[in-house]
């Protein structure tokens, strides 16, 4: 209590949010900021122990089920919760968050107050602001079409292009600032995704947009590092999940295609796809929500340019400097010449 009353002028006891692992609380700082602070449970880590190794003795029955690596899996989600039980780890992801969205105007990443923020305790802006569903009834059709925008835009530069994205965007996850502003909350939980399984990403991801059936089924059976699969049959059921993606009016969710996809055939997938597929499960139900026609191709037109920006970018980097030298003086001929 007397640690409390050396930092804040205001605590409020009652928590404004609460989670399985952590709470938070509504205060306001010696200096005058209103801050928001997030607080381990105690006794929480026993209880997770105690869940785990029940998951632990079911772990052939999952792995019967989901097609899934399951001790890769449960090794992951063992090393992400014991993440989250350190906030230094959530803090960090903040700091990560706030550089990779400076550019972006319309998300938020809230500020993290390092001098008193501990392992078991966060201190961080406070967000004045709304939760999505709240914010939903004071927004026109016009203003929730665009904030579907902004949340999809968001992800893909999460996913396609930082590597790193936010793995649990449920709606109380994301505020709503002004009408034109998201502010992204909680990250105790987020994804990295290595070279490899991003280029296959975009690949698949600019294959669906393409709706080339080829390019897409090699991306995905990369992403599984499958070998014995029916690849005629694959690629005809692969050809239905792109023309899903592109259909206008459908309230089905999309992402999950991939998924059943893979179950059809028993592809196994690694943990990073299953998490970043369940992040885009509750991306889309977001979207949907606010925009009942929203079409994920199209919502990703902005970034498949970008995408393909990169990639031309890449390979005239990889060309030897005595051709990029040629290319830039015959440029430089014809500019004179016009």
């Amino acid at each position: 209590c007397n640690g409390i009353e050396r930092i804040f002028s205001d605590f409020e006891e009652k928590p404004i949010a609460s989670a399985s692992i952590a709470q938070v609380h509504r205060a306001e700082l010696k200096t005058g900021e209103v801050v928001a602070v997030k607080v381990v449970k105690p006794g929480i880590i026993d209880q997770v122990n105690i869940d785990l190794r029940i998951l632990e003795r079911l772990q052939f029955l999952f792995s019967w089920i989901l097609r899934i690596d399951i001790r890769e899996f449960m090794e992951e989600l063992k090393r992400k919760l014991m993440e989250e039980f350190d906030l230094r780890n959530e803090a960090l992801n903040m700091e990560i968050f706030k550089e990779n969205f400076k550019d972006f105007k319309h998300v938020k990443i809230p500020e993290v107050y390092w001098d008193y923020s501990r392992e078991n305790v966060l201190v961080m802006e406070f967000i004045d602001g709304k939760p999505l569903r709240e914010a939903e009834i004071m927004l026109d059709k016009n203003e929730k079409k665009k904030l579907a925008e902004i949340i999809a835009g968001s992800f893909y530069k999460q996913i396609y292009f930082d590597g790193f994205f936010h793995s649990d965007p449920h709606p109380g996850n994301i505020f709503v600032i002004n009408h034109d502003t998201i502010a992204f909350l909680d990250f105790g939980s987020t994804g990295r995704i290595d070279s490899e399984m991003s280029k296959n990403l975009r690949k698949l991801f600019y294959a669906t947009f393409k709706k080339d059936i080829d390019s897409a089924s090699e991306a995905m059976l990369k992403i599984a590092d499958a070998k014995d699969v029916d690849i005629i049959s694959f690629k005809s059921d692969m050809a239905r999940v792109i023309e899903f993606q592109h259909i206008p009016k459908i309230r089905e969710k999309r992402s999950d295609q991939y998924l059943y996809l893979a179950l059809k055939y028993n592809l196994t997938l690694p943990p990073i796809f299953m998490a970043l597929a369940r992040a885009l499960v509750l991306l889309e139900t977001t979207c949907l929500e606010f925009d009942p026609e929203f079409v994920p191709m199209e919502a990703a037109k902005p970034y498949i340019k970008r995408l393909i920006f990169e990639e031309i970018k890449e390979t005239i980097e990889e060309v030897p400097e005595i051709i990029r030298e040629l290319i830039s003086e015959l440029k430089n001929k014809y500019e004179k010449q016009k």
